[in-house]
């Protein structure tokens, strides 16, 4: 089961004591030649910490920081626990913390990078799938990327009519080949109001770093197609659709 979004009373933002003993134990680990240690991201590790996106796990017996997170899961950031701490369930804490935190700021589409590669295993078991590189990402070399999106149910406050809406997702080659590939496609429960507007009974995702943020949405209301182009476009936004950090959503459709 996939954990819920919750937070965790060891988890806090990390002070300038905190610092001082994370660098410790990184420079241990760095000496003995410990995998998947990030000595060498220090100074961005210092800024994030100066900016108060930085949050550290604070062991229960010790009271010192064990475990530390920067990059919130909406970018490439860094978690890591200490060696001698690490397969007890701190980094699955730490994910979880960190949901409840994107939760709040309402964003659903999370994105990460992998490193080391021996980490895919615990982010897929966090829910979280490889992605194909784009073009851009290509460039960082052999640098695997995964993403998660996280459901989230929307009330049908409205009375209306059940309504059947399409969303699908594709490349922005979709522009000049109506055969391009689907990169997802969404069904939505969905209801008209009385004024027309269509309402969801879950929100519909676009993961745009899969197009380099160059998606093309197209949307089906009755079988009848209503738009297909780019999703950044302002008419978009007329019918509903908002950007957020890692893509696009609607939470339902507003018609003329």
């Amino acid at each position: 089961m996939l954990p819920q979004p919750r937070r965790s009373p060891h988890v806090r933002v990390a002070t300038e004591d905190d610092m001082a003993a994370i660098h410790g134990w990184l420079l241990r680990q760095d000496r003995d030649g410990v995998e998947g240690s990030f000595l060498c991201n220090w100074n961005l590790t210092l800024e994030c910490q100066r900016t108060g996106e930085l949050i550290v796990f604070i062991d229960p017996a010790s009271q010192v920081p064990v475990a530390y997170q920067w990059g919130a899961l909406l970018e490439p950031g860094i978690l890591e626990v200490r060696a001698d701490k690490r397969g007890t369930g701190i980094g699955r804490v730490m994910v979880e913390h960190r949901l409840a935190d994107v939760r709040e700021r309402n964003e659903d589409i999370l994105f990460i990078q992998c490193t080391p590669s021996s980490s895919v295993p615990f982010w897929t078991r966090m829910g979280f799938r490889l992605v194909e590189a784009t073009s851009d990402m290509s460039r960082r070399g052999d640098v695997k990327f995964a993403y998660r999106i996280m459901p989230r149910p929307l009330p049908l406050a409205v009375h209306g009519d059940a309504v059947q809406v399409e969303v699908q997702w594709f490349g922005p080659e979709r522009k000049w080949a109506p055969d391009a590939p689907v990169l997802a496609t969404s069904a939505p429960a969905a209801v008209r109001s009385p004024a027309g507007d269509i309402h969801f009974a879950e929100r519909v995702h676009g993961l745009g770093r899969t197009a380099g943020g160059d998606l093309v949405v197209r949307i089906a209301v009755q079988g009848n197609e209503i738009y297909c182009d780019k999703a950044k476009y302002e008419e978009t936004q007329a019918l509903g659709l908002q950007r957020c950090r890692n893509g696009f959503y609607l939470d339902g459709l507003r018609l003329l």
